[in-house]
């Protein structure tokens, strides 16, 4: 029940498309695909709710080997 949102805030055309495809590629299934807020991103962060740090973490480790990675802690809202 992992639904993952991709957001491109790196600016680069077909990035998110792209992320979309490898994420499931690993089984992962992604509900969206969009732009970040800007285009300033530099790596890959991960965000999850509280009590997902689980999943959190299964993502950077699945990421970590293709992506350069940022922040891996940071807590999106419940809603």
């Amino acid at each position: 029940d992992v639904k993952i949102k991709v957001l491109n805030g790196g600016g680069v055309v077909g990035a998110g498309s792209k992320m979309k495809t490898f994420l499931e590629d690993k089984g992962y299934t992604v509900s969206d695909v969009g732009n970040a807020d800007a285009y300033t991103y530099e790596t890959t962060d991960i965000k999850v709710k509280a009590g997902s740090e689980t999943i959190g973490k299964m993502l950077s480790d699945d990421l970590k080997a293709d992506y350069s990675l940022g922040s891996t802690s940071a807590y999106l809202a419940e809603s």
